[in-house]
């Protein structure tokens, strides 16, 4: 009798250390990306090239680069640090980490397993990107930023991070391209329209897009959620998501094409 009551406890124990397991999981935070995953130490997506060299130090070298259709100018420094900005803006668009002194949250790090990577941040599937094994998640709060960890295709280690707001995929590129024709932000050519007007929404009115520019980049990051208008479509956006439009800028070929496609399928 007394045997059957323990071996009766430990069961109701062990049924409830297993009831409790992902609620513990859920308290250290595993099983779900944060916005924090989203940072290379203090840097994150929207930030000034400016402050690069504050945290990095001086760059090994720059050069201009094309990622995924998209025009950047790729800034490298010590560790294997990769750092991409638009040059119309100024903004980082792209940050590719491959060096092993770079930890995020639970000690994940290059040569990380796949079964941490993913206990660690969710299941989800491995997919293929540009001939690489992948796993990538998207930002909680911000649709068009996401982090991708390559892995090795026998292994399963972790062998890059890459934190980018640039489409992933032709797909999403096209995607992009037609955003930017919703928005008002470009003309049949693909260009940046110079001279469209905004209205913030305390009724401030931007008269250019150089005076859009300037009114983002004196934005702090808790102004990022004002919502603005581009007068000319009345399509009104967040400060966050109309500087990723401009800062992702598309190649002029890319944007015509999709457009012409469109005008094709239409």
């Amino acid at each position: 009798m007394a045997n059957m009551i323990r071996n009766s406890l430990l069961l109701v124990i062990a049924l409830v250390s297993l009831c409790l397991l992902p609620q513990a999981e859920a308290a250290n935070g595993r099983g779900y990306v944060h916005p924090n995953d989203f940072y290379c130490y203090q840097i994150k997506l929207g930030d000034s090239e400016l402050v690069l060299e504050q945290v990095f130090g001086k760059e090994m070298y720059n050069k201009s680069d094309s990622l995924g259709g998209i025009t950047v100018t790729t800034h490298y420094y010590p560790g294997d640090i990769a750092i991409s900005v638009a040059p119309r803006t100024g903004k980082i668009v792209d940050i590719v980490i491959k060096g092993k002194d770079f930890r995020m949250r639970d000690d994940v790090a290059i040569g990380a397993t796949s079964y941490w990577l993913t206990k660690v941040f969710g299941k989800t599937p491995r997919v293929q990107l540009d001939a690489a094994t992948c796993y990538i998640y998207q930002h909680p709060t911000k649709p068009h930023e996401h982090l991708v960890f390559t892995v090795s295709a026998q292994e399963g280690t972790l062998e890059g991070i890459r934190i980018t707001a640039l489409p992933l995929s032709d797909e999403e590129a096209q995607q992009f391209a037609l955003y930017m024709c919703e928005l008002g932000l470009v003309d049949d050519s693909g260009q940046l329209i110079q001279d469209n007007t905004f209205t913030v929404e305390d009724g401030t009115k931007l008269g250019s897009l150089d005076a859009l520019l300037d009114w983002l980049d004196a934005c702090e990051e808790e102004d990022m959620d004002t919502l603005i208008t581009v007068d000319a479509t009345g399509k009104t956006v967040t400060a966050d998501l109309l500087l990723q439009a401009i800062s992702v800028e598309s190649q002029v070929g890319m944007v015509a094409n999709t457009l012409s496609l469109l005008a094709t399928d239409t």
